[in-house]
């Protein structure tokens, strides 16, 4: 695959390629590598993502420009303590719609598999709170007494 960046945006190469140059605009059908290379495409090289907790990090990509060619790079950033905290809340929100009134119902009468299942749902979602980062409101201190 080849590509070009333009104002720091990725082009890439089609059957057909427009544009203009110091020799005025062009139009190629089915451009040959040759032709591509001419007018300023590279191949473009996209380099693993790497592994990472979603729960800590996001991707970042990139494009690393060279002499021979163009390659997508992705690094890790990690979350701010607000962009975390909103990742779990929303693992919350989603393990809690696990619970059915129908597992409620068949534990209150009893049935064992309906009582592992909704102790299940209340240990992971316990088990998520402990990962909300605490974080410091405008005005007051971690342990939420005013400063």
């Amino acid at each position: 695959m080849y590509a070009k960046l333009v104002n720091n945006e990725l082009q890439y190469a089609g059957i057909l390629i427009k544009g203009h140059d110091e020799t005025g605009d062009y139009c190629i059908a089915y451009p040959t590598v040759e032709q591509l290379i001419e007018k300023g495409y590279k191949p473009l090289v996209i380099l693993p993502i790497p592994e990472y907790d979603k729960e800590e990090y996001r991707i970042i990509s990139y494009y690393d420009e060279t002499e021979n060619e163009i390659r997508q790079v992705f690094v890790t950033e990690q979350l701010t303590d607000k962009e975390h905290n909103a990742i779990i809340q929303q693992e919350i929100v989603e393990e809690e719609s696990k619970v059915t009134q129908r597992n409620i119902r068949n534990a209150a009468l009893g049935d064992q598999f309906a009582i592992n299942k909704l102790q299940e749902i209340e240990d992971n979602i316990q088990a998520l709170r402990l990962k909300i980062r605490e974080t410091q409101q405008e005005g007051e201190e971690v342990n939420g007494t005013n400063c």
